[in-house]
């Protein structure tokens, strides 16, 4: 119906169609810092091609691979014996990172997607600012069950080497998630906690982390023979001391998500028909969905005037530069509406 230009309001339709924020995470730093690459490999600049941040990141990430110098040994199998020189894992160190290379060079020799998949999941929490651990963690609950040869130390390796690739792919991306970290521990010292209003709507985003500390308590109850008895029940309770490691961790993508909410809203009211939205997703029917692809490209476009960085950091005094992300003037190739792989 839709090719053959048919009038869609005859046909009703409960049928929702998605267009969903893919990547939206890089896509939205690299509008707000006006980053070619990153905007390129996020399909908001004027292209014809279609391109895949996930396949170009495992691309950048197999280079390093590759050219990785490990030094291949055997494992003793005697943990004891090396403990007093610093401990079994650093003692074969390099004789484990050997075999992960072998490994990997092998996997992604024989199956060409899974590079992409093995850059898709740490990009994914990278953008929550993750450090190696967690990717390595989450890369090991995701993976260890598909492959008999991997382990955990697979996992660290592959961790440390995604790190690397960002830092050389999407530089304008890295140094984002490093500067809110910054960030975060300005107003942290300012024995604050975070709050930004995003620029668009206004929504708050405020930051209250703090450690806690486990406490017991003494319950005293009576038994079915009628006998006082004590038991000791744990429990933790909120301290006043902040947890500077959540708020580092927890700013960069809070205020991405922050913009997220600005686009969500933007896209809402200039849209003027029904329309259903799920985190980073749009949903129109059949008939609307060319409609609600335009809306949200122009959306996109303007995201960029809203200078999103000072505007959320501004309240505290500070400017991008202050914590070492760079803003670029407007790419004139930054153009959502010319490239139909935009949100496809």
């Amino acid at each position: 119906a839709m090719d053959m230009w048919m009038d869609y309001d005859q046909f009703k339709s409960g049928v929702l169609l998605s267009r969903d924020a893919s990547q939206s995470g890089p896509m939205l730093m690299g509008i707000a810092t006006q980053d070619e690459m990153a905007m390129k490999y996020t399909n908001v600049l004027e292209d014809t091609e279609r391109h895949d941040l996930y396949e170009y990141m495992g691309s950048v990430m197999l280079d390093l691979l590759k050219n990785k110098e490990v030094v291949a040994g055997e494992i003793t199998d005697k943990p004891e014996e090396t403990w007093k020189e610093g401990g079994w894992y650093k003692q074969n160190k390099a004789a484990f990172e050997a075999q992960a290379k072998e490994d990997f060079l092998k996997l992604f020799s024989e199956d060409a997607g899974a590079v992409r998949k093995w850059a898709k999941y740490p990009l994914m929490l990278f953008g929550y600012s993750a450090q190696e651990l967690c990717i390595a963690e989450d890369l090991w609950n995701k993976m260890n069950v598909k492959y008999s040869w991997l382990t955990p130390i697979h996992c660290h390796f592959i961790a440390d080497l995604f790190y690397k690739a960002c830092e050389k792919a999407i530089p304008s991306v890295y140094k984002f998630m490093e500067g809110m970290k910054k960030f975060g521990s300005h107003v942290h010292k300012l024995d604050e906690d975070v709050l930004v209003q995003s620029t668009y709507g206004g929504f708050p985003f405020m930051q209250d982390y703090y450690n806690f500390e486990s406490k017991a308590k003494v319950c005293i109850y009576t038994d079915k023979n009628k006998k006082k008895r004590k038991h000791e029940l744990m429990y933790k309770e909120k301290t006043e001391k902040r947890n500077i490691h959540q708020v580092r961790s927890g700013t960069p993508a809070n205020l991405v998500h922050s913009i997220d909410s600005d686009l969500l809203k933007m896209v809402v009211n200039e849209f003027p028909h029904t329309i259903a939205t799920n985190h980073d997703a749009f949903f129109a029917t059949p008939g609307r969905i060319n409609e609600l692809d335009v809306v949200l490209r122009e959306c996109t476009y303007k995201m960029a005037s809203y200078n999103l960085v000072d505007n959320a950091i501004g309240r505290y005094g500070l400017k991008a530069e202050d914590i070492g992300i760079v803003i670029n003037e407007l790419n004139p190739k930054f153009n959502p509406l010319a490239n139909e792989f935009c949100y496809s």
